[in-house]
């Protein structure tokens, strides 16, 4: 009986407690329903916005390719409105599908890109949170941690907790031993992370136990988010084959003889498949 504009944006905010939560299929449902209803009423902000959301949490599923097509959409609707900040936004958002499929190189030179043009409109906080991201990105290409952990410090000093959790997760999964893996962990914590963060938290934990240096807090560290990670196929993440693979590969360790020089792991197929679809 209200009206549509209101119901879109309810449902958008239903979308992003349900995105907290880590319930991504429910959070596409409303966001498209929101769309849906923002496009009937011509509200073209609204429709950007959530259109922005959706990208998103298609990314955050591992569902790289609707991810792109509706970054895609929303560039269209940025030429077709005018709005600067919102082709901000798609170029954001192709950086980070970019990120996840691996293309770390492109990633950075469109997370650059957009940060230009935060710094070019003076949004201070987006100008940031971009430049942090494109730091971090050049550091997990080069392999040295320090420009991104100054800029992360920054983003966290300004209080952008949520983009700082996930670049401090982006670098413990890039290290190369567990000492600085650990380090990085310790910045997050798990007591005020979205449900996908502690479950990426447990993954880069199992993993930092799986690197030279672990020591023995290190392993049970390992042990105990090894235990929380059973619940890991119930959880629909971009990250969960990667998840998979590590406890995979440390029940393959602890089979092995003390003292073993050498050993080949064989990926579990079902892992191949899963990550078969997402380069699909």
């Amino acid at each position: 009986v209200g009206p549509k504009a209101d119901i879109a944006a309810t449902l958008n905010n239903l979308a992003a407690t349900a995105e907290r939560v880590g319930e991504y299929p429910k959070a596409v449902k409303h966001f498209k329903e929101a769309i849906e209803l923002a496009r009937k009423n011509q509200v073209q902000v609204l429709e950007g916005r959530m259109l922005v959301n959706l990208a998103v949490v298609y990314a955050r599923l591992g569902e790289l390719g609707p991810a792109w097509n509706t970054a895609g959409e929303v560039e269209e609707l940025a030429a077709r409105i005018d709005d600067p900040r919102l082709r901000l936004s798609a170029v954001e958002l192709q950086a980070d599908v970019l990120r996840s499929c691996g293309l770390l190189a492109e990633a950075g030179a469109a997370m650059s890109a957009a940060h230009q043009a935060a710094v070019a409109m003076g949004d201070e906080r987006k100008a940031l949170s971009l430049a942090a991201q494109a730091r971090t990105i050049e550091s997990v290409i080069a392999g040295d941690p320090r420009p991104a952990v100054e800029a992360i410090g920054a983003v966290e000093a300004a209080r952008l907790t949520d983009v700082a959790t996930w670049l401090w997760l982006e670098l413990s999964m890039a290290a190369r031993d567990a000492v600085t893996a650990v380090e990085y962990l310790n910045r997050v914590g798990r007591d005020h992370v979205s449900v996908h963060q502690g479950a990426v938290v447990d993954i880069a934990t199992v993993r930092a136990g799986l690197l030279t240096g672990a020591d023995g807090a290190c392993r049970e560290a390992a042990d105990a988010a090894a235990a929380r990670l059973v619940e890991l196929d119930h959880l629909q993440l971009a990250e969960r084959p990667y998840g998979r693979f590590l406890l995979a590969a440390r029940e393959h360790v602890r089979d092995l003889p003390q003292r073993t020089p050498a050993s080949t792991f064989t990926v579990p197929d079902d892992v191949l498949t899963e990550v078969d679809e997402q380069a699909g």
